[in-house]
């Protein structure tokens, strides 16, 4: 098997869900001991004691389902292979404290790894056959989801937290903004606005220079200037990209 820093995700399924030991491990990627035990020191993944048995997560509420479905939909990824099974999500810094306590609270395995230069944003892995199955079975059928949801305020939340951002006109904030290529879960997100007597609009924006792939880009945009900026903060709660003040850059 080739030796790259591509089989974390495998080695950390394999060590949090199966309980399987360093050795096992290295054995199977053919690999040393001491290597499996360094790569996980410098991912920061946290060893269990030698009394540990592998345990089901516990249940998630709604609500927190709902959070992380928009999370996984916004900039996440689902691997469902029989030996590789967990949930990458890409998020700002402020966010990945959250999903960790999130899946402690659950039980549920994690780790994490830094993918940019300036160190804010992070990768966060959650090992779990049970909550994988959960999101895919829900991304499958996101439609009837929607009919079950109470509200659906925790998905725009996790959705905006990913892929939104504040627009900003003469240093104050203007509109709140949602950008991606699935035009469907754009859809999705301003029924739920809609709910919530939000009035936006969604275009055909052109992709930006290094964008993967040839697909269209859509952006949401909320109408109503800075009031409607303060009212979807109080009604949504993201933790991030919550203060509309006149110093803050309009990337973030």
């Amino acid at each position: 098997m080739e030796r790259t820093s591509r089989q974390r995700p495998e080695i950390l399924s394999e060590y949090y869900h199966d309980g399987k030991t360093q050795k096992q491990i290295a054995h199977i990627f053919g690999l040393s001991r001491a290597t499996i035990s360094n790569k996980m020191k410098k991912y920061g993944i946290k060893t269990r004691d030698t009394k540990y048995k592998p345990k089901e997560i516990g249940t998630l509420n709604p609500e927190d389902l709902e959070y992380l479905l928009g999370l996984v939909i916004g900039d996440g990824y689902i691997s469902f292979y029989p030996n590789s099974k967990y949930i990458e999500i890409c998020v700002e810094e402020p966010i990945h404290k959250k999903i960790i306590k999130l899946a402690e609270e659950i039980g549920c395995s994690w780790g994490y790894k830094k993918t940019s230069s300036t160190n804010t944003v992070k990768s966060i892995f959650l090992y779990s056959s049970t909550l994988t199955k959960l999101l895919k079975e829900k991304i499958e059928k996101i439609d009837d989801f929607f009919k079950d949801a109470e509200s659906g305020r925790n998905f725009v939340r996790g959705i905006y937290e990913c892929e939104g951002w504040v627009r900003y006109q003469r240093k104050k904030a203007s509109s709140i903004n949602i950008g991606m290529t699935d035009f469907k879960i754009l859809q999705l997100t301003g029924n739920v606005l809609t709910k919530n007597n939000f009035d936006y609009v969604i275009s055909n924006k052109k992709p930006s220079r290094g964008h993967l792939g040839k697909k269209p880009m859509y952006e949401l945009r909320i109408r109503g200037g800075f009031l409607a900026c303060e009212k979807f903060i109080e009604t949504f709660h993201p933790c991030i990209k919550n203060t509309l003040s006149k110093n803050e850059r309009s990337d973030l």
